[in-house]
């Protein structure tokens, strides 16, 4: 193994979706240390692979520093907390010799607000280290790229221009112990991606973004299904668009018609009408996820689905979580056992240079996680116009 201790930041709904599910990966480490504002829930502390859980703050640098120099060996630091500098902490850690890995981009220093463009080329800042910093890596972003590339990989014509979609439907229907309409994954970034930053494309090779306010709507077509989406701002689209094969890309966002509704009300009204769903709250729909790649008028398209209902009686977690977390299972696989584990740099899921082998151990560590892309059935998804 290439690391042997892990420091886990933030336990929020990714957090401990991979504390419950994510044992095996885990015990690969002598030493797991968990962080977060938060005590954990009591029914946590029995957990196998055994680790220690210390309340603090994931910005905290002196905390980092400690808990980095008391653990043994080299040290792999996974950051999901959200609404966070991480590229002040990725700096900390290249500092420290630690390697890196986390779901999505950064804010901005200072809680400055700027455009997409600004903040993605933040995320994206090079550290300085001994060890490798993985950024944007969980199902979207994060794998749909890796997808995406595999899909452009089999044309086999380098010089062609690909179109890329990214569709995700999330049909989670559950309300909160409180009364809200139930979400996968944190409302306040939710609202951020749909309704207070402008849709983000990629356009002939170049990045546009619009002028509106929100993410503007579209209809996509699943199937026989006419299903209302947002075109969002998203960091698989941003990361996707440093590939020089990729022409245009787009991700298109939906959710159950009821959250839908909330969403194209007042931001002050979605902030009281949406959470997640504790752990105790059964749950109904699918959370579906594709990525269409077409080149020279030849498409193909990839659908992992995940039922909600299924993934909460047996791990206790909803399909957002169950994807996102076997994503970085994939990543911490991927980090331990391989040379791309030992090479420096800041890499994303795009930009990741993979050879033969590399491609082969993805393959297997995809079936060993019960990760399920599946090539989809006519028809294609469509953009309804």
């Amino acid at each position: 193994m290439n690391y042997r201790s892990l420091i886990l930041l933030g336990t929020g709904t990714i957090g401990r979706g991979l504390l419950k599910i994510g044992q095996r990966q885990l015990s690969t480490f002598e030493s797991v240390t968990v962080i977060d504002r938060k005590p954990l829930p009591k029914s946590y502390k029995g957990r196998s692979p055994s680790f220690t859980f210390c309340l603090g703050d994931a910005e905290d640098l002196d905390l980092l520093t400690y808990h980095v120099m008391r653990v043994p060996g080299k040290t792999l630091v996974i950051q999901l907390c959200s609404e966070i500098d991480s590229v002040r902490v990725r700096c900390h850690m290249g500092m420290l010799g630690a390697a890196y890995l986390d779901t999505s981009a950064s804010h901005l220093p200072g809680k400055m607000q700027g455009t997409y463009d600004e903040i993605m080329s933040y995320t994206h800042t090079w550290i300085e280290g001994m060890c490798p910093h993985w950024i944007c890596w969980g199902i979207n972003p994060g794998l749909v790229e890796v997808v995406a590339r595999r899909m452009m990989q089999n044309d086999r014509i380098h010089e062609c221009a690909f179109d890329v979609s990214v569709y995700e439907h999330d049909q989670l229907d559950a309300t909160t112990q409180s009364g809200r309409l139930g979400v996968g994954w944190s409302p306040g970034e939710l609202i951020e991606e749909v309704m207070l930053t402008p849709t983000l494309e990629i356009a002939k090779g170049r990045i546009v973004q619009e002028n509106f306010s929100e993410a503007k709507p579209a209809k996509f077509r699943w199937g026989k299904e006419i299903i209302p989406c947002r075109v969002v701002a998203h960091e698989d689209i941003w990361n996707m668009g440093l590939l020089p094969q990729v022409s245009s890309a787009r991700f298109l966002y939906a959710f159950h018609p009821r959250v839908m509704k909330v969403l194209a009300g007042s931001v002050a009204d979605a902030y009281e009408s949406l959470g997640v769903p504790e752990d105790h709250i059964p749950l109904r729909g699918a959370e579906r996820v594709a990525v269409q790649v077409t080149a020279d008028g030849v498409e193909r398209c990839c659908t992992w689905e995940t039922d909600h209902a299924e993934v909460w009686e047996r791990y206790a977690v909803n399909a957002v979580q169950y994807q996102v977390c076997r994503a970085i299972e994939v990543a911490i696989e991927l980090l331990q056992r391989t040379h791309l584990g030992l090479m420096k740099g800041t890499y994303c899921a795009s930009t990741l240079p993979l050879n033969r082998m590399d491609w082969e151990f993805i393959d297997e560590a995809f079936a060993s996680n019960s990760i399920d892309w599946r090539p989809a059935k006519d028809p294609v998804l469509k953009v309804v116009e």
